[in-house]
């Protein structure tokens, strides 16, 4: 996996986390009803993650040369796009109208990265 997947993953697990925390003063960890429903997110994204992932596995366990595995790497990209796209767009209807999208994952503690 490249950086720009790598990158796409971590947008895509980090997306419901940064909701879950910056939700914290409307009711966000105390509310049960809102906790289901960014849960429920989360397992979404997780089992359609895994599901691009196998389609991935399988689609490189069957390329015999470089040329068959471009497509792979290209529909497992487009795939992981989507699906941030889907949560980002999940989340945004969670959200109550007029607060902003939080801003990611917080920074490392240590500072530093895994790069």
């Amino acid at each position: 996996m490249n950086k720009r997947q790598l990158a796409l993953l971590a947008v895509a697990i980090a997306s419901p986390l940064a909701y879950a925390q910056s939700n914290a003063g409307s009711g966000g960890p105390g509310n049960p009803e809102m906790f289901a429903k960014v849960k429920q997110v989360r397992v979404d994204g997780i089992q359609g993650r895994i599901g691009i992932l196998q389609t991935a596995l399988t689609c490189v366990n069957a390329a015999t040369t470089h040329q068959q595995l471009r497509p792979c790497e290209q529909q497992e990209r487009q795939a992981l796009e989507a699906l941030r796209h889907q949560q980002e767009t999940q989340m945004d209807a969670l959200r109550p109208s007029g607060e902003p999208r939080g801003q990611g994952r917080p920074p490392r503690p240590n500072g530093g990265s895994r790069e």
